[in-house]
């Protein structure tokens, strides 16, 4: 088996268990979503499984915050969202800068899109593997 670098970078980053799944994710799905002060989360990380996922819990536990930053983070326009009209409204209170980071599955393994935003402009920074 030769081993290309992003497959190396996803051995890195992934269990074990995840690395023997990852054949039965499909081009295209999220491998896993992180976020960094986003609307209430500090930091945390999803890692949505190959099939079917459904996000439930009670009012107020942050499953429309997920919806919103897929959303947000593979290009969508925080208008569409009904939540807020300006993407710097999704910066954690008191917080300087959110992160959204989505890993995809690819044909060779997988990439990383990341925008990130400042509660002070109106503008996001995209960067995909880190440039």
């Amino acid at each position: 088996m030769v081993l290309d670098t992003t497959t190396v970078r996803a051995q890195k980053r992934h269990s074990e268990a995840f690395l023997r799944a990852l054949p039965d994710y499909q081009i295209g799905a999220i491998l896993k979503i992180t976020l960094t002060n986003f609307v209430t989360y500090n930091h945390v990380e999803f890692s949505p499984g190959p099939y079917l996922n459904m996000v439930i819990g009670p009012n107020g536990t942050g499953k429309s915050t997920i919806v919103c930053a897929i959303a947000l983070g593979l290009g969508g326009k925080p208008e569409i969202l009904g939540r807020a009209k300006e993407i710097k409204e999704f910066v954690k209170k008191n917080q300087e800068t959110a992160v959204i980071e989505i890993e995809l599955k690819t044909k060779t393994g997988s990439a990383i899109i990341e925008r990130s935003f400042k509660h002070t402009a109106n503008t996001s920074m995209w960067k995909i593997d880190g440039m």
